[in-house]
C-alpha cells in the first residue's frame, strides 16, 4: 500500500504507546507490544524492509515496569478540571479541597497525607514537613499559596478542635482522623465528579503527574525524586 514500514522506529511505537495508555491495563501493554513485534516479523518474513529496533523492544511486562517507562499521567485540561473543581461550602468541602490541593501542589503519597498533623504545618515559614513516609526520611516542603489559604481556612473555620492530626472524618463518623482509604475515597469522588475515569485514577495518578509536570518545567530529575521523597533517583 505504500507504506514505509522501515521508517516506522521503536519509539514511534513507544510514542503510540504512551498515547494510548490510559485505555491500556499493565497486563494488556505486554500483549500490545508482543502482537506489535509479530507483525513486524511477519513483514520481515515477506521480505519487506523494516526497521529493526521494533524488535528489541521488550516484550514481558516485568521489563516494562522494570525500565519505568510509559507511566500514566493527567493530561493538562484534565489536571485544569481538577484545579478548577469548586468544591461544597461546607466542613467536608474545605477539608476535601486542602486535601487535593496536597496532591496537586506537593505530590504527596496517600499515606503522608492522611497522617499530617497539625503541628507539621510551619505557619511562620509557609512549609510542611512529612515526616511520616514511606521512606522514613523527613522532607520539609513549601506551601502554596492556595494550598496555604486553604488549608488556614479549614483549620480556622471547620477543623474540628481536638487532637493533632490534621483531617478529620464527618460529624457523622465521630471525628476520627481520617485514614488511607478515606483519602483515597475523596479523590475518587473529585475524579469521578469532574469527567474523569480509567482503571488508573486516583491519588498516585496526581503524584506521578506532579512529578513529570516538575521534570518538564526542566528541573532535574534528583530535584523531583527529592521533593517526591523518593529512596532513590532510580
Amino acid at each position: 500500500d505504500g507504506t514505509d514500514w522501515s521508517a516506522i522506529t521503536a519509539d514511534d511505537v513507544i510514542v503510540f504507546l504512551t498515547a494510548e495508555r490510559s485505555k491500556l491495563r499493565v497486563s494488556s501493554l505486554g500483549v500490545t507490544v508482543t502482537a506489535i513485534r509479530r507483525f513486524f516479523r511477519f513483514l520481515q518474513y515477506l521480505g519487506i524492509k523494516i526497521h529493526t529496533s521494533i524488535l528489541s523492544l521488550p516484550l514481558s511486562v516485568p521489563d516494562w515496569k522494570k525500565n519505568g517507562s510509559l507511566p500514566n499521567v493527567l493530561s493538562e485540561s484534565d489536571y485544569a478540571k481538577l484545579e478548577n473543581y469548586e468544591f461544597p461550602d461546607t466542613p467536608c468541602g474545605y477539608r476535601d479541597r486542602a486535601i487535593l490541593l496536597c496532591f496537586i501542589d506537593l505530590g504527596l503519597r496517600c499515606s503522608e497525607v492522611s497522617n499530617l498533623m497539625l503541628s507539621d504545618i510551619r505557619w511562620n515559614k509557609g512549609s510542611v514537613v512529612i515526616s511520616k513516609t514511606k521512606t522514613h526520611y523527613e522532607r520539609e516542603l513549601p506551601i502554596s499559596k492556595r494550598l496555604g489559604e486553604a488549608l488556614e481556612k479549614y483549620v480556622i473555620s471547620y477543623r474540628p478542635n481536638t487532637g493533632n492530626h490534621l483531617f478529620f472524618q464527618s460529624y457523622r463518623s465521630g471525628y476520627r482522623p481520617v485514614i488511607t482509604e478515606t483519602v483515597r475515597s475523596i479523590i475518587r469522588r473529585v475524579f469521578e465528579k469532574v469527567g474523569i475515569d480509567g482503571w488508573w485514577v486516583g491519588t498516585h495518578a496526581i503524584r506521578r503527574s506532579v512529578g513529570s509536570r516538575l521534570h518538564n518545567a526542566g528541573n532535574g530529575l534528583k530535584s523531583v525524586s527529592d521533593l517526591l521523597g523518593h529512596k532513590s533517583i532510580n
